[in-house]
């Protein structure tokens, strides 16, 4: 039977449990920062196992601490491991192996090297490597197939500088699935910002983002987004958008490339390639004897000179069905070179097209300006699209057709109804304090006569500090009327977050378009609060603190009370270091000693008593208690002895 090996609880690191456990056990890490030797570079060993964050990836890091000169990284499988294999609700960041070193640098996050794994609901970030800054998989050369899939994973902010190949992810000779998972915000010098799917491999991604990813090197550079090498893909309903290919650069949101004579399939179904920038293909390019299907797809908004939205060159077929490639800025929308070809069939191509059922005319978008995509009722897309007569889904996951006939694009128009759904916030705090967990339950209720659906839904919370976050994004959630859906959302405020008022916001989305909006205000507090006595010539306070809170400091409201208060000594109740003052020396005259403003104590974890004994000449008659330079609390005395 298998069995569950807890972290730090039973095994003082990760590894130690992991070299413990035998194949099918769970090793369950319990919510906190790891680092150094034995919570980095882990290793299953050749056993398949199941590695398991308890409270999820907001609360469980792994900091690999890598340097150029001491590299290390946050997972290394290598002995043969299955899909079996599995690391579920982690961040890994600060993995990191030095450029120059190929053989070793390779997955500044996960590095996979003839092993297979599957990584869930995890978020790989600040990694960096010379192949696959956040993620590197290579398969064997001749041998068993070899597979690495991702389901609900981020890949954000990793990379390198000078060569580096596939910013994000690189995979090799492997079979990679990927679904509901954001590639964003990574970067390399020549090639594949985001992921390269290089030789021998395929593709199979769904609901997945790959955006805002960058290619820095002066040329040629090829797919900051996706860039593929004698290797195969099917995506469908996934987001390119926004990648930069730099200067002397092809295909912006991807570049497709085979080798003469032995073309490799690409196919876009249900896909956004969107305001994606490079020298040539500003969204797409497909090269080398390559094909690419686009289907029900939009090509909008991108740049590039020539060919600003799709190129086709050296012997490579694009071939186009019930699309949009509208609105991209530079030259021409559609570039072929080298006995290159696009062919089209009911598509809405700016400028136009020869081919059945094609039209030349504004689609109408919602709001390209904002990215977004999905049409409007008088669009001429709607209803214009081939279909080829079999149901699909639209980018949102809404079936096919709505109308009379399939609409062209990425979207199918849905009229939007007059009653909607609403959300509701249930079982919400009012107030937290640094270190602990924000908990409340969200739901969207369905309160009118038809069924309805909302594909999306994102947390916001704004005030001294910010986060936005996506609690679902995928496809669509069918409420019947009365019904409901929910989720308990949690996440753990950060131990360094500002005190102040913050406003928690939950909204849902169909579409694109805010279905509704709900939101509660709680304040994030240092301490629970202050109390004082004053029993004869001793004042007496009782304090409640975060865990390990320190920069605690207590004294009298009044700016000048120089010679107002004289203390003898201060002792914490629970046992704490005592703090003992020259009976002649005021309060004031001892903080200028210090360097503080008033008294401090060391650290303190929940509630402690303090006392002291005083007296006092002045007429202050509220003391206040200070936490990292603010006031959090003030309490009064009503008399002096």
């Amino acid at each position: 039977m298998a069995a569950s090996l807890h972290v730090p609880a039973d095994y003082p690191t990760i590894q130690a449990a992991l070299d413990a456990a035998r194949v099918a056990d769970t090793v369950l890490v319990a919510a906190g920062t790891y680092r150094g030797d034995g919570n980095r570079d882990l290793d299953f060993r050749g056993k398949d196992l199941v590695l398991r964050s308890e409270k999820g990836r907001d609360a469980t890091w792994i900091d690999c601490e890598g340097t150029d000169k001491d590299p290390h990284r946050g997972v290394y499988l290598h002995s043969g491991e299955t899909l079996a294999a599995t690391v579920e609700g982690f961040t890994i960041t600060g993995g990191r192996f030095p450029v120059g070193d190929l053989p070793t640098s390779r997955g500044g996050g996960v590095n996979l090297d003839d092993a297979s794994a599957t990584l869930v609901d995890c978020t790989i970030r600040d990694c960096s490597a010379w192949l696959g800054g956040g993620v590197c998989a290579l398969g064997p050369v001749d041998g068993d197939p070899i597979a690495l899939t991702m389901i609900g994973c981020d890949v954000i902010d990793c990379g390198d500088g000078l060569f580096t190949s596939g910013g994000g992810i690189y995979i090799g000779f492997m079979t990679f699935k990927a679904s509901d998972c954001r590639i964003e915000r990574n970067h390399a010098f020549e090639n594949a910002g985001g992921l390269f799917l290089n030789t021998f491999s395929n593709l199979s991604a769904t609901r997945c983002t790959f955006s805002d990813n960058t290619l820095t090197g002066f040329g040629p550079t090829q797919g900051a987004g996706i860039r593929t090498f004698r290797g195969s893909m099917d995506l469908d309903e996934c987001t390119i958008q926004n990648n930069t290919a730099g200067i002397k650069s092809r295909g912006g949101g991807i570049f497709h490339e085979g080798q003469r004579n032995k073309p490799y399939l690409a196919n876009l179904t249900n896909c956004v390639v969107t305001g994606n920038r490079a020298t040539r293909g500003g969204g797409i390019e497909v090269r080398n004897d390559n094909t690419m299907n686009l289907r029900f797809s939009t090509v909008a908004g991108n740049s590039g000179s020539p060919g600003a939205g799709v190129a086709s060159t050296a012997f490579a077929q694009v071939k186009a069905f019930d699309s949009i490639i509208w609105g991209n800025e530079g030259d021409g929308q559609i570039y072929t070179e080298y006995n290159g070809t696009l062919s089209a069939r009911y598509c809405d191509i700016e400028g136009g097209r020869e081919g059945d059922g094609n039209i030349d005319a504004d689609p109408l978008f919602s709001d390209s300006a904002r990215d977004d995509y999905h049409l409007t009722d008088a669009s001429p897309c709607i209803d214009s699209a081939g279909g080829a007569g079999e149901k699909v889904i639209d980018m949102d996951g809404d079936d096919r057709p709505q109308g009379d006939g399939y609409d062209m694009g990425a979207d199918e128009y849905a009229v939007q109804p007059t009653c909607d759904l609403e959300v509701q916030l249930d079982d919400y705090p009012v107030s937290l304090m640094p270190g602990e967990a924000l908990k409340f339950r969200a739901s969207a209720h369905n309160d009118c006569d038809q069924a309805l659906g909302l594909d999306k839904a994102t947390l916001t919370i704004t005030g001294p500090a910010g986060l936005e976050r996506r609690l679902y994004s995928g496809r669509m959630i069918m409420i019947d009327s009365g019904g409901e859906v929910g989720a308990t959302v949690q996440l753990t405020v950060p131990g360094h977050a500002p005190v102040g008022t913050y406003d928690i916001e939950v909204t849902i989305f169909r579409e694109g378009a805010v279905i509704d909006s709900n939101s509660f205000s709680l304040e994030l507090t240092s301490v629970w609060g202050l109390t004082m006595s004053v029993p004869g010539y001793r004042v007496e306070w009782v304090v409640s603190a975060p865990v390990g809170a320190s920069g605690l400091a207590f004294g009298p409201s009044g700016t000048d009370f120089e010679d107002h208060l004289y203390i003898g000594a201060a002792r914490n109740a629970l046992g704490g270091e005592i703090v003992r003052v020259d009976r002649k020396r005021s309060l004031s005259t001892f903080a200028n000693v210090s360097g503080l403003d008033h008294l401090t104590f060391p650290p303190v974890d929940g509630e402690f008593a303090m006392g002291l004994h005083w007296s006092w000449w002045g007429n202050d008659t509220f003391w206040r208690l200070n936490f990292d330079g603010s006031v959090v609390a003030l309490a009064s005395i009503d008399s002096n002895p």
